[in-house]
């Protein structure tokens, strides 16, 4: 068993698990699923289909959640302490949740917590989000870009707590409708840069 709070530059694929779940096309019932302590993705899902009620993501380094392409609704689900491997530097993106390539997500009651990274990533994708809640990111709570969609918003939240991120709640760029209603940002923390 590798420790993934002390992992090195030297781990690799045959060493430490690197997806907890994979699924590429295929139409998901999934109910009270927990995935934990990968290096790399806890669940990667590409063009499917269907519903996520209940279960958690927890300790995994990298990526929790890639859903690219297809539509998925997420019920319930609780991701935390989504970590950075300590040696990766700079260019590793830890994430909570990506959505990506034309995908289409809506969640209700999903809780984000404990993150050294953004706490979800739309890029070319749309969503809907209710009832939403991101705690402790270490980058913005929200982030939408790319999103050109002429039948869909971008970014829909409805009733939302966002708090303790650390420079921007929520960040969207390069993407046509964004639409909030019923949301609290606060406490937002300062970042600190480095210097010299």
């Amino acid at each position: 068993d590798a420790d993934l709070e002390t992992l090195e530059s030297t781990t690799d694929a045959r060493q430490t698990a690197v997806a907890g779940l994979l699924g590429a096309r295929v139409d998901l019932t999934a109910t009270d699923v927990t995935v934990r302590d990968f290096a790399g993705f806890g669940v990667v899902l590409v063009a499917g289909s269907g519903q996520w009620r209940g279960g958690a993501l927890s300790g995994n380094v990298g990526t929790s959640l890639l859903i690219e392409g297809g539509e998925l609704s997420l019920v319930d689900l609780e991701i935390t302490d989504v970590r950075r491997a300590q040696s990766a530097g700079p260019a590793l993106v830890s994430t909570a949740v990506v959505i990506s390539a034309s995908a289409h997500v809506t969640s209700d009651g999903v809780r984000i917590e404990d993150i050294d990274g953004v706490g979800i990533l739309q890029d070319g994708a749309t969503a809907v989000h209710t009832n939403l809640r991101v705690t402790r990111s270490q980058d913005p709570a929200v982030w939408v870009q790319n999103v050109v969609d002429p039948a869909r918003a971008a970014v829909v939240i409805h009733g939302a707590v966002i708090e303790q991120a650390s420079g921007i709640g929520i960040f969207a760029s390069a993407s046509v409708g964004a639409e909030l209603e019923d949301v609290v940002v606060r406490d937002t923390l300062g970042r600190l840069q480095p210097s010299g």
